[in-house]
């Protein structure tokens, strides 16, 4: 077998992994194991993520940008292919992927709504192919974002959707208004899109209507709750009978393909649209008859494998291709989920997964191309170990392991395999077993023993504690925790009949709650104030994280906190003397149910104080021990039974605490550190309890028999599985925090002048303005010598036009939760990092370096590790032997994506670190304190005189949109009203009235009411105008309009206003 023949033809992983690149990585990793197999790859499509790009290189065709609506309303960059290797007679042919209007990676988590979701931007798509010249459009229908039914593309081609009343429907607002759909007038659309040729590749297996449509099948995954479910689904039902009478076919609602992506499929064929399979499509450029011939073994690859993988999904259509040649089929899964065993029937022998331990989406995103390799990798050995096996003995087919990854025998007799297809296959039962995939069973909730005392006491106190607590939902990998979970577990603890007599459970707290996440980013931690009233905390000391947001913001949330909030030992002498920062308590006594008196004191250390640039001057710090020392005899004084204290400081500080004090404190309930750990040091126990609501700690505390005082300590860990059952409250009160933050996301947090341009085409390739930006405010926020961020840190892949900058811009262009660190460097590792950053080019890989306060030039021409010409910090050369401090990621700083030179000395790296993860801060909330700093968000007063100014001159009517002046009800023969022409100048002064209030002192204040913030549809169509607008205004100024034409030096620059406007400043060149 040193000479097999793979065949290697992914489909890509979805956000991650485009065919090719997976392609690509399956090859490296079966090379590495096999030098001498022969490898053929074909990355092949389904119609979703990759399908231009994929038809475009088939033909040599050309990709074109355009900017579209996308599903929420806002703007997003996409594009369209025109395909190449065109023979006279053939139709100039565009090809369009309805993910790059629709999708469902466009539409954010907490956005996720199929009722109000739109496929507005796929019809304008669409208008921007014909004005290309398209005499013929293939359509992708992938993965979308929508379940409109194609409502919002036939809108944006000029047809009209009528009620019962012969009135239009509200334009671009989602499937659920379909609900009133009487007719759809056709006659107004642009007759170049009538001209038109459109075939669409859809997934045969979807249909729009009944008890398999579109909106129960898909509803969950795009957001949908169980209610909106049955809404969408009556949606589509009248859209099925509407769409009926007009194509005169009364099967409509189960007619092949017309669910796809969302109903499209449906909306399509009113256009005249033919749907054919995806496949099918497909097949027109690759022969697949041709891919199987003289093969040994496919490999194929997904971003999941489920039961909704044999409905029309790559592998599934490979593998039951592959069985007819007689070839094995093994497929490599970013995810197995439920129901993967369904695809063993599909022709699919074995599959397996990528993530081989308990990993995060971004994480496995961001890895995804090692993991492939690996995953591969560890196929190609499993086959060599079978083939050792196989040279000293037989294997019958029919003594497979019958719970193996591939079907069981009864599957597989009667299948006709080649005899190195029925040794392979033998190989795969062997050892691609179940270690290698995932389980779905919960983990078992059995909590484990920390420490016994052995006492048989009566006891005295119940504690439950925790540390370092960030997110409200479940992680994916064991264990899952989540709040919902978390408070079961802690009700069980407070309430259950097996505690009766026992006294009542007490609940500590050890710091960290208000920040990082992306959701402390939008609320300023807000949020998390009635998740800690809810689990009914008794007492915390401060963590570092809860000034992330400064002291006023701490001094907010801690006051609708229904307990006290500790840190003995750091005084802010600007409040008066002896006070702690932040108006915290030194001291709290807690008397419990059966009147034992605790002693509570609150510790932090100095470390994380020099990280928090929020902090006010002239803060005092005392020595930990030496505060102990004074503390606990004043709360012995007061009657005090026992000692406890609550610190937050590494676990090293907490056992120097406890050395020092010789059994002055019974226990140390830690925090900082974000793992379980427990001790015992010079008579005193030292714990943690894990974080993020993932564990707890159960403490049962017992009197000494030896009339010496002193306690007895029983700790058991409670790991927060799958297998505990949510909170019903709680899961509500979670629900209920995450819809508002739908208004926070809308608020603006301030203006830019100019385009910032984070599109993965520029980032990843050469020099952004958005990456300058983010850069310069990395380095100015730690006062570095420069800034290093590998480009994939920028996720938003659009260019933000000029306007408001809003919440949900900066969470969703910086969604990961590694913060920013601080460290020091040479200037030869600086040098190899940069390296690294270029040593990939020209493939877009997310590691091509963005920089401050450094330029460098590279030649690309050179190979990898040499590439790198000059560079330069601060003006002049990076001198080799200096060190330098630097900003960059914690997730460089860990020595990822080819990173090994910032590898911090704690991961066995040589970089020093000044600030660690633990004490950073996200790039996204360092963002929204940078622009609280510049109070802009005042801005919109004068922002809207110059746009009515400028309004004025231009008076070309706009009709008005439902969106905007929804006309009142009225009766079915009540005429209907008056259509009038409104002025944009009117239309502007009218919307920035809203904004004529007085502002607040804080005008990013969390706790506005909803009434006070538009809502994010009529937000975002705002802006969509304003930018429509402008687009007038440049055309009548002779300004080219291309969105990216600001971004080009000598180009018009938006510059209007007192706001961010960052510029290219040749920081990156490259050698041509």
């Amino acid at each position: 077998m040193q000479n097999m023949k793979v065949l290697v033809c992914p489909s890509g992983f979805k956000g991650s992994l485009q065919p090719d690149v997976a392609a690509n990585c399956i090859e490296a990793g079966i090379l590495s194991v096999m030098p001498n197999a022969s490898v053929r790859k074909v990355p092949l499509v389904d119609g979703g993520e990759g399908f231009t790009s994929a038809l475009v290189s088939a033909t040599g065709g050309t990709l074109h940008s355009v900017t579209v609506t996308g599903p929420v309303g806002v703007p997003v960059a996409s594009f369209f292919g025109l395909l190449g290797n065109r023979s006279p007679g053939n139709p100039r042919t565009a090809v369009i992927e309805i993910a790059a209007a629709a999708g469902l990676s466009l539409v954010p988590k907490h956005l996720r709504n199929p009722g109000i979701t739109t496929s507005f931007g796929v019809g304008e798509l669409l208008t921007a192919a014909v004005e290309a010249g398209a005499k013929k459009i293939v359509i992708g229908c992938g993965d979308s974002g929508i379940c409109d039914g194609g409502a919002g593309m036939l809108q944006a081609l000029g047809a009209r959707l009528l009620d019962q009343r012969g009135l239009p429907l509200p334009i671009a607002t989602g499937g659920e208004s379909l609900q009133q759909l009487a007719d759809v007038d056709l006659s107004r659309v642009d007759q170049g899109i009538s001209d038109v040729i459109i075939e669409v590749a859809v997934n045969w297996h979807n249909v729009l209507s009944g008890p398999e449509g579109v909106a129960r099948i898909f509803g969950a995954q795009k957001g949908s709750t169980v209610e909106q479910t049955e809404r969408l689904s009556a949606a589509m039902d009248v859209l099925a009978s509407v769409a009926g009478k007009l194509l005169c076919d009364n099967k409509v609602g189960t007619a092949p393909g017309g669910g796809a992506s969302g109903g499209l499929g449906t909306g399509l064929r009113l256009l005249g649209a033919k749907l054919r399979p995806r496949y099918e499509v497909v097949a027109e450029y690759v022969d697949f008859d041709e891919l199987f011939t003289d093969c040994d073994l496919v490999l194929t690859a997904e971003g999941g494998i489920d039961d909704q993988t044999p409905r029309g999904k790559i592998p599934a259509e490979i593998g039951m291709r592959a069985k007819k040649h007689g070839l094995p089929v093994i497929a490599i899964a970013g995810t197995i989920g439920p129901g993967a065993r369904v695809n063993y029937e599909a022709g699919i022998d074995a599959y397996t997964c990528i993530l081989q331990r308990p990993s995060t989406l971004e994480e496995a995103i961001l890895e995804a191309e090692r993991l492939t390799r690996e995953s591969a990798e560890g196929v190609m050995r499993m086959i060599v170990v079978g083939q050792m096996l196989g040279s000293k003995q037989t294997f019958p087919l029919e003594q497979g392991r019958q719970q193996s990854a591939v079907p069981a025998p009864d599957q597989l007799r009667g299948a006709c395999f080649t005899p190195r297809a029925c040794s392979i296959i033998v190989i795969l039962q062997l050892h691609l077993s179940s270690p290698v995939m995932p389980k779905n069973t919960p983990a078992p909730d059995e909590p484990a023993v920390t420490f016994s005392s052995g006492s048989d006491a009566p006891v005295a106190l119940r504690i439950l504690h925790l540390n370092d607590v960030y997110h409200l939902e479940p992680a994916s990998a064991e264990p899952v925790g989540g709040v919902a979970r978390f408070v079961t577990a802690v009700n069980e603890y407070r309430g259950h009949d097996r505690f009766n007599g026992q006294p009542e459970l007490i609940t500590l707290f050890s710091g960290d709650v208000f920040n990082p996440s992306l959701e402390s980013s939008v609320t300023k931690g807000e949020h998390m104030v009635p998740v800690l009233n809810k689990i009914g905390v008794d007492c915390t000391c401060v963590g570092n994280h809860d000034f992330d947001f400064g002291v006023k913001q701490f001094e907010t949330l801690t006051a609708k906190c229904n307990f006290p909030w500790l840190l003995a030992n750091v005084l802010d002498p600007a409040l008066g003397e002896n006070v702690p920062l932040g108006h915290a308590k030194h001291t709290h006594m807690i008397t419990s149910s059966n009147g034992i008196k605790i002693g509570l004191i609150g510790l932090g250390e100095r470390e994380w104080l020099e990280t928090i640039n929020s902090l006010p001057p002239n803060i005092i710090y005392k020595s930990a021990s030496e505060t102990a020392k004074e503390l606990v005899p004043q709360l012995r004084a007061q009657g005090a039974d026992i000692i406890i204290c609550l610190s937050h400081q590494r676990e090293p500080n907490d056992n120097k605490l406890a050395e020092k004090t010789d059994g002055l404190i019974d226990i140390i309930l830690g925090g900082h550190d974000h793992y379980y750990a427990h001790s015992f040091i010079n008579g005193t126990h030292v714990l943690r309890s894990g974080s993020d609501f993932k564990q707890l700690s159960y403490i049962e505390v017992r009197k000494k028999e030896d009339g010496s005082g002193k306690w007895d300590f029983d700790i058991l860990r409670r790991d927060i599985v799958s297998s505990i059952a949510e909170d019903q409250e709680t899961l509500k009160l979670t629900e209920d925090l995450t819809s508002k933050l739908k208004h926070s996301l809308a608020k603006s947090i301030g203006w830019t002048a100019s385009p910032l341009d984070a599109r993965f085409t520029t980032v990843r390739m050469k020099e952004s303005n958005m990456g300058n930006f983010v850069c310069d405010v990395m380095r100015h926020y730690h006062n570095a010598d420069c800034a290093l961020m590998a480009a994939g840190t920028i996720r938003g892949d659009q260019i933000y036009p000029p306007g408001a900058i809003r919440v949900r811009d900066i969470t969703n262009c910086f969604p990961f939760e590694d913060p920013v660190i601080f460290i020091r460097v040479t200037g030869q590792q600086l040098w190899d990092a940069l390296e690294n950053g270029v040593s990939q080019y020209p493939a877009q890989e997310g590691r091509f370096p963005q920089v401050s306060n450094i330029a460098y030039t590279f030649d690309p021409s050179k190979p990898p590790g040499s590439r790198i010409v000059e560079a330069t910090l601060g003006g002049g050369p990076m001198e080799m032997d200096k060190k330098y401090t630097l900003a960059t990621r914690g997730y460089m700083g860990r020595g990822k994506d080819g990173y090994t030179s910032l590898l911090v000395e704690p991961e066995g790296g040589t970089a020093e670190e000044i600030v660690c993860e633990e004490n950073g801060i996200l790039i996204s909330a360092m963002l929204r304190q940078y622009f609280m700093s510049l109070r802009t968000v005042g801005q919109w007063k004068n922002l809207s005189e110059h746009w009515v100014k400028v309004a004025e001159k231009c008076h070309s009517p706009v009709e008005p949109r439902q969106m905007w002046d929804t006309p009142a009800t009225t009766g079915a023969s009540d005429p209907k009203p008056e259509t009038h022409s409104k002025s944009w100048a009117e239309w502007m002064v009218k919307r920035h009235a809203l904004n004529d209030k007085i502002p607040k002192e804080d005008s990013d204040d969390d706790s506005d009411s909803e009434d006070e913030v538009d809502s994010v549809a009529q937000i975002d169509m705002e802006m969509l105008i304003m930018r429509k607008f402008f687009a007038k205004w440049a055309r009548k100024a002779g300004v080219k309009a291309e969105v990216c034409d600001p971004l080009r030096e000598g180009e018009f620059t938006v510059d209007w206003t007192r706001v961010i406007a960052p510029v290219l400043e040749g920081r990156i060149k490259m050698i041509s």
